[in-house]
């Protein structure tokens, strides 16, 4: 880990010595990028969102291995809080992604918070809908553009269990 933790340090020390001319650092504006360019950030649902036993969501398969498994994770996180971006996500639109100027955000939905079982059969998660719904209202209404990837490697543990992922026949 302290290799890693030195390796970044140096990348970092010299990415930031390239942008320096003379002594001074860079300046980089929008001008400089072509005016169809689009500035954003983006985020996965489990890297960001929290919030995964409330409101109706049921385990992903991340939940579960990060559950099962802390120590394959450096710090022994989980999503269980994250950044909490299910309860802040309307200040951290206007405080951070609006005041830093981001034309965009490419957010995934989470599948265990939207369809609970994996599937319309197994019942829709209204509140996990309406959440997505005013996400992407606040989005809109703050001058940043809504990307949306439906799945972000986070399959719903249900179907896991039911059908052993994406390496069964029958899953696709």
């Amino acid at each position: 880990m302290e290799t890693q933790q030195s390796v970044l340090l140096i990348l970092l020390s010299v990415a930031y010595l390239l942008t320096c001319i003379d002594g001074q650092q860079a300046e980089i504006s929008r001008n400089d990028f072509p005016d169809h360019f689009i500035f954003g950030t983006s985020s996965a649902a489990y890297q960001y969102e929290g919030a995964t036993d409330i409101d109706g969501r049921k385990p992903s398969i991340w939940d579960t291995f990060t559950e099962e498994h802390p120590e394959k994770i450096a710090d022994g996180s989980s999503g269980k809080v994250a950044q909490d971006f299910y309860n802040l996500y309307k200040s951290d639109i206007v405080d951070r992604l609006k005041v830093v100027g981001f034309d965009s955000f490419r957010l995934s939905i989470s599948w265990s918070r939207v369809l609970p079982y994996g599937t319309i059969a197994g019942g829709v998660n209204h509140k996990g809908v309406r959440f997505y719904k005013s996400l992407i209202k606040t989005l809109i209404d703050n001058g940043i553009e809504p990307i949306v990837t439906i799945y972000h490697w986070d399959l719903p543990q249900a179907l896991h269990d039911k059908y052993g992922g994406f390496l069964s026949p029958k899953f696709v």
